[in-house]
């Protein structure tokens, strides 16, 4: 599990700065289960603020814009897993502390506490032992 570990690039990114479903499918019946709970791939599409930055999802792809200095960063989405009370986005791009053993394997990042216009990137174990922090997002313009 931890060969999809919350991309350590933004929050590696992030840290330094202050820290899909291209075209294929959910989990089987996790989209189902997830919907009835009212979270779909649409509730995490668009943009999402936070104190370092922001993130702008769309089915394709998330593009990363750090507060610091306005820099980008653009990370390919594989695919997006709905499930009744999180969103996990599977990344083609490894975790900056991914290990020898699971570079070239992707990553991810998940995301709950959906209420409203906010949401909190969730707190998940890292190849390197270590947690990420979670990250509070908010829908902005």
């Amino acid at each position: 599990m931890n060969r999809f570990l919350a991309v350590g690039f933004a929050l590696t990114l992030f840290g330094a700065a202050g820290s899909a479903l291209a075209q294929g499918a959910t989990k089987g019946g996790s989209q189902r289960q997830g919907q009835a709970q009212g979270l779909t791939r649409a509730s995490i599409m668009g943009k999402w603020c936070t104190q370092a930055g922001s993130y702008h999802f769309t089915p394709t792809q998330n593009t990363i814009t750090f507060a610091s200095d306005g820099s980008q960063k653009i990370l390919t989405i594989r695919r997006i897993d709905v499930e009744p009370d999180k969103i996990t986005v599977v990344w083609v791009e490894d975790a900056v502390d991914n290990s020898e053993a699971n570079r070239g394997k992707g990553s991810h990042t998940t995301f709950g506490k959906f209420s409203g216009n906010r949401m909190t990137q969730l707190s998940e174990a890292t190849d390197s032992g270590g947690q990420t922090p979670e990250r509070y997002f908010q829908r902005c313009n």
